[in-house]
Parts: structure tokens; sequence; C-alpha cells
């Protein structure tokens, strides 16, 4: 078996790397403070400190946050972060080199060879399996799916014949009982002038519910009273009312969430409601986006403003550009 080395080798960038955590720790000491206080300020673990001043960036999650607690360092000890930020990336350039074994020997199966011999009769044996077992037992939940629906058929029938008899009984029985009333005999004595004056006032008195035309009867017995029921008639006439249209006012738009954050740059953030709890605290990436919603007011901090492209509040731009200070914003909305 030959095997070849193959590395890939990053470019020499033709000056000295600079000792990062050399440069962070002395800043530091020059200032009188000591790592509990960064620790602090960053809102780091200690342990963290100790990594950024020791180099060992592989003891974050990913090389995205140890470039932004770089740079929330040197911006904390006053220095500037563009010469630190190009030697980290250069450090990881280097990094990616390594070697890589390239095998060129191939092997070269045989048909007789045992092992493949044994796998080649268990492939078949599964092939076999599925071609013959799978659909004898696959038609079987088909056939009793199919009886099952031949069953909930017939039992739909049956009760729907039910109630149309019993539906026919009812209306029968409803016809039976039902009479026609007999006609009232008409008394003699009745003051027909007093039978104008009594449908005029009804009429008056009943509004929209009350038919106006007269009846044939009604008609006829006005008239053997020498009474004219086209005066009746127009006496017991409402004028027409114009129906009223009622106009939909659309409801206000409600906003979805209280809080809508969306970022063009990396930038950390937290967020805490009236309560103090803590609704989101950590980096959201370029790109991204944050929607919260708690208790007001909020009490808002954005390490990198600039990262953040649109603030949305309650369904409202919101323009936090004065509170900013060195890149970093702290505010209260209510």
């Amino acid at each position: 078996m030959t095997t070849e080395l193959e590395m890939d080798i990053a470019p020499e960038s033709g000056k000295k790397s600079l000792d990062i955590g050399q440069i962070l720790r002395a800043k530091r000491l020059s200032l009188a403070l000591d790592e509990r206080q960064v620790a602090t300020e960053l809102k780091l673990s200690i342990d963290s400190v100790y990594a950024l001043e020791d180099g060992a960036f592989t003891r974050f999650r990913s090389a995205t946050f140890a470039r932004g607690y770089l740079k929330s360092y040197c911006r904390l000890l006053g220095l500037d972060h563009n010469p630190v930020l190009e030697a980290f990336d250069q450090q990881q350039l280097v990094k990616e080199s390594h070697l890589r074994p390239v095998d060129n020997v191939q092997v070269q199966s045989s048909g007789r060879d045992p092992i493949f011999i044994i796998v080649s009769f268990i492939i078949i044996a599964i092939i076999g399996f599925v071609i013959f077992w799978w659909p004898s037992q696959s038609s079987e939940p088909e056939e009793a799916y199919a009886a099952a629906q031949q069953e909930q058929i017939s039992e739909d029938n049956t009760q729907l014949e039910a109630s149309e008899a019993s539906s026919n009984l009812d209306s029968l029985a409803a016809a039976e009982d039902k009479s026609e009333p007999e006609p009232a005999e008409l008394d003699s004595n009745v003051d027909f002038s007093e039978l104008a004056d009594t449908a005029a006032t009804l009429a008056q008195g009943s509004g929209a519910d009350v038919v106006t035309g007269l009846s044939a009867e009604t008609i006829a017995l006005l008239e053997d009273a020498g009474v004219d029921p086209e005066q009746v008639e127009e006496a017991t006439r409402e004028p027409e009312v114009a129906p009223v249209v009622q106009v939909e006012t659309p409801e206000p738009a409600v906003a979805s969430h209280d809080i809508v954050i969306q970022f063009s740059a990396d930038c950390w953030t937290q967020i805490r409601d009236s309560s103090g709890r803590v609704l989101f605290s950590g980096v959201k990436t370029a790109g991204s986006s944050l929607e919260l919603d708690g208790q007001a007011p909020y009490r808002v901090t954005l390490g990198y403003a600039r990262g953040v492209s649109k603030f949305i509040y309650k369904g409202e731009a919101f323009d936090f550009s004065s509170y900013v200070r060195k890149d970093l914003a702290r505010f209260e909305l209510k």
C-alpha cells in the first residue's frame, strides 16, 4: 500500500502575527484593572477572560463569538480593534492548514469472497420476502377497511329510512289534528262605524307588522255599514321608510409582537421586562431577527447599535439613536 501526503499551506502574510493575549493583558495591567472587573463589564465569566488573554479561542462556542468578545474587550481597554481582529483572522487561516492522507490503493472485491457471497444471499432473501410476503399482508387491511365501510353505509341507510318513516308519521298525525275553524256568526247588533275606527286604530299602532290591504270579508262588512273601504285603507297605510345602511368600520391592525428587531451585523442584545425577567440575552448574528412579548416597561441594551437595521415597538418604528454612546445603546420602552 502506497500513501501520499497532501498539505494545504496558508499564504504567508509577510509579517509576524501579533500576540493577542499579551496585548490585552498588558493594556489591562496598565489601566490597573483585574480580570474580575473586566468580566463584570463585558458580562462574561472570568474563565472567558482568562481564555482571551491566553489566546485559547477554541474554548468558545465558535470563532464568531470569540471575535465579538475580542472586539468588546478592545473597546473596553481603549485599543484599536482592527489590528487585533486582523491578527485573529490570520490565526484562524493558519489553523485550517492540515495534513490529509490519500490512499491510492483500491481493494477490488472478488466474486468468490465468502463475505461477498453471504451478503448477496441476505440481500436476495430480503428482496424475495418483500416481493411475496408484503403484498399479501397489505391486502388484508384493505379488505377489512372495505368491509367496515360497507357496514357503515348499511347502518346509515337504515337510520335514514327510520327517520323518514318517523317524520311521515308525525306529519300525518299533525294533519289529522288540524281542523279548519268554523266561520263566526255575524252579530246583527255590530256597529260598523266603530269597526272602521277600530281598523284604523289597529293599523296605526301595529306599524310594519300589519298588512294594510283589506280582505274581501272586511270590505263587504264596511260597504254594508255605509263606510268607504278606500278611505279606511288610506288611513291605515303607513309611509315607506328608507332602509338604514350600516357601514362597517375596519378594526385597527394589532401588532403581533411588542418588540421586533432585525439585525444587519452581529450584536449582543439583552432585554428585560418590568419584573426584571430576562427575555433574551446573547449575540444575534447578521440577517437574523428577534421577536419578543412581555410586560412593559422594557429595559433594552444593544452592545453594537449599528448592527440593528430596524427596531419596531408595538407596531411602530422606534428611533433609539439619541441613546447611543460609542456604539452602546441603553434605553427603556414604556
